[in-house]
């Protein structure tokens, strides 16, 4: 233990509300800060302010988003209105870039959703984006939406394994989904540039059992995480690209790849 350089309170570089998440802007080095209520704050290296939002991001999006158009929202669910999502507490991880703040998002609308087994959950993995991107000193000029479920999802309604994780490196993300031996490599810009993979046939991805409701995933996600292999996290650097995934037996490993996407070792871990 060190110190404290970033205090809760209302005076000089404080913050109001307890930090949530935070990220190391890959450019500059500043701390961009997510606190509890959604407002996102960025200090220099010092740990002096240097912008903050004030309001949470989810509530900046839109100029001309009031009222009315939240009505609207709700009787007609649209996963291309940046207002219908909400940070992805399940990924919990943030990264900035020059600036460019890059947030995982979900939504649980009432009739647009991944829990109820059926049309409506058909549309959400089909249609809902996984990722909103935004400048943070022009949130609502600058908010793009991005990635999506891959197809594993339409084809079984498996909500317990549809986590994810990604890193930034060398302006480009590497996203990584739970039910899916797939890599996904997007540019900075939210573009998918290529996949890659090599799957392991210790995480039999097919047999995961459908959830039927909210119930159901809420009360069977613990027992169903321990008994079946599934895809974890990933780290990227400038030379290697490491992704971890749990075998179908328990045991954690971790895949190795280089830039030219060769898988070069597999470690447990």
């Amino acid at each position: 233990y060190i110190g404290e350089e970033v205090t809760q309170g209302r005076g000089p570089n404080e913050m109001i509300q307890p930090a949530w998440i935070s990220a190391i802007d890959g450019e500059t080095g500043n701390m961009i800060i997510m606190d509890a209520g959604g407002a996102i704050l960025e200090f220099d290296k010092e740990f002096n302010i240097l912008y903050n939002t004030q309001m949470p991001w989810f509530m900046m999006l839109s100029e001309d988003f009031g009222e009315n158009e939240a009505i609207s929202l709700l009787s007609a669910p649209d996963p291309n209105i940046p207002e219908m999502y909400e940070y992805n507490f399940d990924s919990n991880k943030m990264f900035s870039n020059n600036g460019r703040i890059y947030l995982p998002v979900t939504t649980e609308h009432i009739k647009y959703n991944k829990f109820l087994k059926g049309r409506i959950a058909k549309n959400y993995w089909k249609n809902s984006f996984t990722f909103i991107s935004f400048n943070i000193n022009d949130i609502s000029g600058t908010k793009r939406l991005f990635g999506k479920y891959p197809k594993i999802y339409q084809r079984h309604h498996i909500p317990v394994f549809s986590d994810y994780d990604f890193a930034i490196v060398d302006n480009y993300i590497y996203v990584t989904y739970e039910a899916d031996p797939i890599i996904y490599k997007y540019d900075i810009d939210g573009r998918l540039c290529r996949t890659f993979r090599v799957p392991s046939d210790q995480v039999n991805t097919q047999h995961y059992p459908t959830s039927y409701s909210f119930d159901d995933y809420e009360i069977n996600r613990g027992y169903l995480k321990e008994c079946y292999g599934y895809y974890g996290r990933i780290f990227a650097d400038e030379k290697y690209i490491l992704r971890t995934y749990k075998r179908d037996d328990g045991v954690w490993m971790m895949q190795q790849y280089n830039h030219k996407y060769d898988l070069i070792n597999i470690y447990q871990i």
